[in-house]
Formats: C-alpha cells, sequence, structure tokens
C-alpha cells in the first residue's frame, strides 16, 4: 500500500521524468523516446514490481533466506522509491535488472553442473539480447562468467558455450541488415573515467552501497555455519555488490545505470541478514533502518 501511495503521488505531482540515453545497435529503432505519458508510466511500474517478485522468488527458491517472507519484495520497492527518476519514465536499466534476474536463476540452477553448456547459452543470448537495447549490462558479464566458476559449473565448454550466445544476436542483426559499423563503435560502451562529483541526488545510492557494505561483511563473518552450496550462492551475491558499487564510482557520471541491480542486490544481502539474525539488536537495526526509508519518502514526496 505504501508503495501505491507514493507511485499515485509521483503521477499526481506530475514529476517531470528523468531521460535516460539507452545505448545499444536497436535502441534507436525500438526505443524512441518514450519517456512521457501514462502508457510507459505503467509499462515501467509493471517491470519494478515484476522484478520484486522474481528476486523475491529467487531469494525462497535458493535459501538466500532463512524464511518464507516477503522482505526482498518490500526492500527493493523501498529502495525504488527513492528515486522518482527510476519510476516516472521507462528506464531502461530496468528492464535490464529484470533480465538479471533471470539469468540469476539460470545461474543457481546451474550448481555442480559440469555439462551445463544448454544454460550458459542462455546466459550468452540473454546478454546479448538486452545488450541490443542497453549495452552497459554486458559490463556484467565477466561477473557472472566468475560466477559460473563459484557454482562449480565453469569450463572451457560453458565458456565457449556462453560466447557463442553472445554472438548470436549480433550476427543475427548483422544479417539481416538492422546494424551498422558505426553502432559496434567503442564509444557506445566506454566508461568515462572522471574524478566523482557530489550531487545531493547522490544521497539515496551512497546509502544503499553502504548498506551493502555493512551487510555483506556481517554475513560473510556469520554464515560459515551454512552448506557449502548457501555459501557459494550468498557469496556470489556479496561479490556482485560490491562489483556494481565499483561500476557507480567509476563510471559516476551513469551511476543510475547500475542502481536498480544495486538495489536488489543489497535486498538479498538484508533479507538474508535480518532472517538469519533474530537478536535484539539487529531487530532494532531493522525497524530503524525501515523508519529510515519511510521518513526520507514522506519528506521527498509530502514535506
Amino acid at each position: 500500500m505504501w508503495f501505491v501511495a507514493i507511485v499515485v503521488s509521483i503521477f499526481i505531482k506530475g514529476l517531470v521524468p528523468e531521460t535516460f540515453v539507452s545505448i545499444g545497435l536497436l535502441s534507436d529503432s525500438f526505443m524512441p523516446n518514450v519517456n512521457n505519458g501514462t502508457m510507459p508510466f505503467i509499462i515501467n511500474l509493471f517491470i519494478i514490481i515484476l522484478t520484486a517478485l522474481l528476486f523475491n522468488r529467487l531469494a525462497a527458491q535458493f535459501q538466500l533466506v532463512k524464511e518464507q517472507t516477503l522482505l526482498p519484495a518490500a526492500f527493493i520497492l523501498l529502495f525504488q522509491t527513492l528515486n522518482p527518476g527510476l519510476i516516472n519514465s521507462i528506464a531502461p536499466q530496468n528492464f535490464a535488472t529484470l533480465i538479471v534476474g533471470a539469468i540469476f536463476f539460470i545461474l543457481y540452477t546451474c550448481y555442480q553442473q559440469k555439462r551445463a553448456t544448454e544454460k550458459s547459452f542462455i546466459i550468452g543470448l540473454l546478454f546479448a539480447f538486452t545488450a541490443l537495447f542497453y549495452a552497459r549490462i554486458l559490463y556484467l558479464l565477466p561477473i557472472f562468467l566468475l560466477g559460473m566458476y563459484q557454482m562449480q559449473t565453469g569450463s572451457i565448454r560453458t565458456f565457449a558455450a556462453t560466447l557463442v550466445g553472445l554472438v548470436t544476436p549480433y550476427w543475427i542483426v548483422w544479417g539481416i541488415g538492422w546494424g551498422d559499423a558505426l553502432q559496434f563503435s567503442s564509444t557506445n560502451f566506454a566508461i568515462s573515467l572522471q574524478i566523482p562529483t557530489f550531487t545531493w541526488q547522490m544521497i539515496p545510492a551512497i546509502f544503499v552501497m553502504l548498506l551493502g557494505l555493512i551487510a555483506g561483511t556481517v554475513n560473510l563473518i556469520n554464515n560459515y555455519n551454512e552448506n557449502i552450496k548457501t555459501r557459494a550462492m550468498n557469496g556470489f551475491v556479496n561479490i556482485l555488490s560490491v562489483y556494481t558499487a565499483l561500476l557507480m564510482i567509476i563510471d559516476n557520471s551513469h551511476y543510475t545505470t547500475y542502481l536498480p541491480l544495486l538495489n536488489c542486490v543489497v535486498t538479498l544481502q538484508l533479507s538474508y541478514l535480518f532472517t538469519s539474525q533474530h537478536s535484539r539488536l539487529y531487530n532494532i537495526l531493522f525497524f530503524t533502518l525501515i523508519t529510515l526509508l519511510l521518513g526520507s519518502q514522506v519528506w521527498m514526496y509530502w514535506v
């Protein structure tokens, strides 16, 4: 209900949508400037809610939380609403985060499968398909290749299958004449290295990064009693959290590109922390965090 109230407030106030540049071979053809209007607003909300439910299911199915709960979905919606620009316009990074959630599922189902070439091919295919519309998702590919070894399924065969899946969509697009050589320019993928410049809009992102650092460290210390599979999967979440935060710092002029994914990954870290620790201290920390999130949103939207 809280999420619905904030969404209605954003819609009624008519906050100016943030314009996102979608860089990819087919971005100009299939993702024109559709940041205004009711339908893009509804589509974007549908993507965000679907992503929250997907990561909630991921956490439950692979024991990334210690009890059945909607906490991951709730945290994702709370973190997303800290950034109105990700709500009131079609943000391609929201769609990319949804695809990454699907890749998470495929990766985790590969655990200890020595011949997971088909699933590796699908992972490469999903990365390449999304990159046709939003090329920066390719920066996440190396960490998922590392994740295959974390899941004890990495091999020359799975690596080759991933590369074939990665090349296939580009080969098809090139073959039917939808792409040209200029679209393969490195400027479409380059990270702009520069000294980080602070703006007040970055505060929610910095807050989420700090939460991920703290929760990841505590989880790393406390999960030594877990089975090997759970440790491997939680370990990959921690690695992806750090990697995404580093991308945001290095490529800070496009930090919102990686923010939806960071929100989801930190959500997994926090959900594991608060469902595995039940002392009075952690209960106080939990309610303090919820109060801070709700209070900041009241200030942003109604004060």
